[in-house]
């Protein structure tokens, strides 16, 4: 889990490569961050949008900005 995240960093929650959690981090410690999108074999779910989660699965890293 990388300790460098701070709130108001994307993450992705990661189960495997095309099933993850996209969110925004707003809190360290515990990490929590509120779920923005869920793509499951590249289908997007929002069903859960705005619900703060700690993270589910595996592997954590940073979305780079896109600009």
């Amino acid at each position: 889990m990388n300790t460098e995240m701070e709130i108001g960093d994307k993450i992705r929650d990661i189960e495997d490569g095309d099933c993850y959690y996209e969110g925004i981090v707003v809190e360290l410690i515990p990490l929590k961050y509120k779920i923005t999108n869920i793509v499951w074999s590249g289908k997007i779910d929002t069903s859960m949008n705005g619900q703060v989660i700690q993270p589910k699965w595996w592997q954590l890293e940073l979305i780079q900005n896109e600009y």
